[in-house]
């Protein structure tokens, strides 16, 4: 190859790869929306998807409606991998009418960028995450498919903050958990 077109190969490179990073929802945070009901339902109505996450009525979602309608949520996901497999798995279970909730600011803003560190509390081929339902805050609990094993997590941190993390893994470590502190990013 010629010096130039070298160089102009190794640019548009370096463009692509860019553009392909500025596209990617990695560290993006999502529920899945089971559906908007008039009253209150019962949770034994969805027992079937109990181990893939966590059930409740708090949206991770900026925009907050006062229509007099609850919501329910399933578990918060990091990553549009992670949540599409587990909205594909709801799905299969026969919950058709649902929708992903996405919430962009909290590790992608200013602030959020500089959380890099969770406490991770497994990895595991088979998730169920009614093993976890001891933990202090279950609002803090996050999974992540890498490859093909989940990953759950319990807060992030910035690394200022490893201090405090690592008060909060001797407690989840007293009740327990194997719980050590990553860098998920």
């Amino acid at each position: 190859m010629k010096p130039f077109s070298l160089f102009l190969f190794f640019f548009l490179s370096i463009i692509a790869l860019n553009l392909l990073a500025q596209n990617t929802k990695e560290f993006h945070i999502y529920q899945i929306q089971l559906g908007a009901f008039a009253k209150k339902p019962s949770l034994q109505e969805f027992d079937t998807l109990a181990p893939l996450g966590i059930l409740n009525d708090q949206s991770i979602g900026i925009e907050q409606t006062n229509d007099g309608l609850t919501r329910l949520y399933l578990g918060k996901y990091l990553g549009d991998v992670t949540s599409q497999f587990f909205m594909q798995e709801v799905q299969n279970r026969g919950f058709k009418g649902v929708t992903l909730e996405e919430d962009v600011l909290t590790l992608e803003h200013s602030v959020g960028q500089s959380l890099e560190y969770t406490i991770q509390l497994g990895s595991f081929k088979e998730l169920n995450i009614l093993k976890f339902a001891k933990v202090p805050d279950l609002r803090k609990l996050y999974v992540r498919l890498q490859g093909d094993m989940f990953k759950v997590y319990y807060g992030f941190y910035m690394k200022e903050e490893s201090l405090i993390a690592q008060n909060i893994i001797q407690e989840l470590k007293a009740i327990g958990f194997e719980a050590i502190l990553v860098k998920f990013r």
